[in-house]
C-alpha cells in the first residue's frame, strides 16, 4: 500500500515537471520573438552630390559638350536645353555618368536641370546655365549623294569640310548611317577635310539608307566651327556591274547577279600620249559612274593634244557614261564598231555600237560599279575609289572602326523595287 503511494507521488512529481517544462518552453519563444522586433537606428544616406560641367559662364566649348556626374546616388534625369531643342545624352550603365551625344551649338544659351537619387531614395536637383563660344569663321560640310536620290551599290557616302577638322573622332561619333538592311561598314579619312562611309561589300540592293550628321559645333583646326547639321536620305537601286576585259574585249553586265549582257567592245591603245608621256590604256581598277550625258562634246584638247595623228576637234559623242574624274567613259563609237570585239583603238574610254551603248545608257545610274581588268595601266591617284582599298586597309584611317548601320528604317525605296529590264 505504502508503495502505490509512492508510485503515485513520483508520477504526479513528472507531470508537474513536464507542464513547469512546457511553461519554461513558452515563455522562451515569447521572449525570442520579443527580441527579434526590437528596433535597429542607423544613419540617413548623405545626400546625392551632383556636378554639372561647364557649372556656367559665357566660354564654353560646343564641341566638348555637358557632362553631368553624381557621388552618392544614381542620376535620374538630365534636361539639357536651347530653346525649343533639347540636346540628346547617354547615361552610363552604373547611372553615375551623363554626356551629351553631339556637340552643342556654337553662340547658344543652355540651362541644365539634372536629378539625382540618393540610397533612401530622396532626390537632389541641380541646374546650370551657360553660353557657348562663338566663331567669326564657319565650317561647312556637304554629301555627295542628294537627297531622295537612287544611286547604284558601289556608292559611297563623301563628307566633305572646308576647313581641315580638329577631332576626327568626335565627327564619327556624329555621322549616323540608319538602313533598311544590315550592313556593316566604316567611315574613312582622306586627309583632314573628307571622311567616306563604304560598306564592308557592296551596299544590298534596294535599301533604304538615312544619314544623320550631327555637325553643328564641330570644331575645326583653325577655330572654325559648324553651324549646321546635315540630313539626307536616299536609295540603292539594282545591283548593277560592269565587267570589262581589255584582253579580252569583252564588256559583260550583271543585273542583280545575273549576267544580263555580254558585248564586244574596244578600250584604250597602249600608244603614248604625246603630251603627257602615259599610255591611252584604258586604266584598271574599280570605279564607280559618276554621272551620264547625251550628247557629250569631247576632243583630245582636254588632255592638251592639239595636233598630230592622236588629235581630234570638238564631237558630240552620245550615250556617255563616265566613270573616272580624269575622263574615262563607257560611250557609243560608232567609227570603232569594226575593232570593237577584237582590238583597242580607243583614247582611253570604252567604246560600244551606238544601240549597246543607248541600252546600257538607259539603265546606267550613278554609284554603279564598272570594274576594268587586266589592264597594263592602274588607276591614277586622282581615279582611285573606295573599292580600290582591302577592308584592312580602309579600317586603318577610321577612328572608331567597324560599325553595324543602326536600326532599320523600314523604307521600301521608292520607284527601285520593281525596274524593268530593257534589251
Amino acid at each position: 500500500m505504502a508503495r502505490r503511494r509512492y508510485r503515485g507521488l513520483v508520477s504526479l512529481a513528472a507531470a508537474v515537471a513536464a507542464v513547469a517544462l512546457a511553461v519554461s518552453g513558452c515563455v522562451s519563444r515569447a521572449s525570442a520573438a520579443k527580441r527579434g522586433h526590437v528596433s535597429v537606428s542607423h544613419a540617413p544616406a548623405p545626400l546625392a552630390q551632383l556636378t554639372i560641367t561647364p557649372g556656367g559662364g559665357h566660354h564654353a566649348h560646343p564641341d566638348s559638350g555637358v557632362t553631368v556626374t553624381a557621388r552618392y546616388g544614381r542620376i535620374t534625369s538630365v534636361s539639357v536645353r536651347t530653346g525649343h531643342e533639347s540636346a540628346p545624352g547617354e547615361l552610363s550603365p552604373d547611372a553615375g555618368r551623363w554626356q551629351t551625344q553631339y556637340a552643342l551649338q556654337p553662340g547658344a544659351s543652355y540651362k541644365v536641370t539634372a536629378t539625382a537619387m540618393n540610397a533612401d531614395g530622396k532626390p537632389v536637383t541641380q541646374t546650370a546655365a551657360f553660353t557657348t563660344i562663338g566663331s567669326p569663321m564657319t565650317m561647312t560640310a556637304t554629301v555627295n549623294v542628294f537627297d531622295h536620290e537612287t544611286v547604284g551599290v558601289g556608292e559611297p557616302v563623301v563628307i566633305q569640310f572646308d576647313h581641315p577638322v580638329a577631332d576626327k573622332a568626335a565627327v564619327e561619333r556624329s555621322l549616323q548611317i540608319e538602313t533598311s538592311k544590315p550592313v556593316t561598314g566604316a567611315w574613312s579619312w582622306f586627309g583632314n577635310e573628307e571622311v567616306d562611309f563604304r560598306p564592308a561589300s557592296y551596299w544590298p540592293a534596294y535599301t533604304a539608307v538615312r544619314l544623320n550628321f550631327h555637325a553643328a559645333g564641330l570644331r575645326a583646326s583653325d577655330g572654325a566651327y559648324a553651324t549646321g547639321d546635315l540630313h539626307t536620305r536616299f536609295s540603292i537601286g539594282a545591283s548593277q556591274i560592269t565587267d570589262v576585259n581589255t584582253r579580252t574585249h569583252r564588256l559583260e553586265y550583271y543585273v542583280n547577279g545575273r549576267r544580263r549582257w555580254n558585248w564586244p567592245e574596244s578600250s584604250g591603245m597602249h600608244e603614248i600620249d604625246p603630251v603627257t608621256g602615259t599610255y591611252f590604256d584604258t586604266e584598271g581598277g574599280t570605279f564607280v559612274v559618276l554621272y551620264k550625258k547625251n550628247p557629250e562634246i569631247m576632243s583630245s584638247r582636254s588632255v592638251g593634244i592639239t595636233s598630230g595623228p592622236f588629235y581630234y576637234p570638238p564631237t558630240p559623242v552620245y550615250w556617255s557614261v563616265k566613270f573616272t574624274p580624269s575622263g574615262n567613259y563607257v560611250h557609243a563609237a560608232p567609227w570603232s564598231v569594226g575593232s570593237q570585239g577584237s582590238s583597242n583603238v580607243s583614247h582611253g574610254c570604252v567604246n560600244l555600237s551606238t544601240d549597246r551603248a543607248e541600252l546600257y545608257y538607259d539603265r546606267a545610274q550613278v554609284g554603279d560599279v564598272v570594274i576594268v581588268r587586266r589592264s597594263p595601266v592602274m588607276a591614277t591617284a586622282g581615279d582611285v575609289t573606295a573599292w580600290m582599298f582591302s577592308w584592312h586597309r580602309w579600317l586603318s584611317h577610321s577612328e572608331l572602326g567597324t560599325i553595324q548601320t543602326a536600326s532599320p528604317t523600314g523604307e521600301t525605296p521608292a520607284g527601285v523595287a520593281h525596274q524593268a529590264l530593257r534589251g
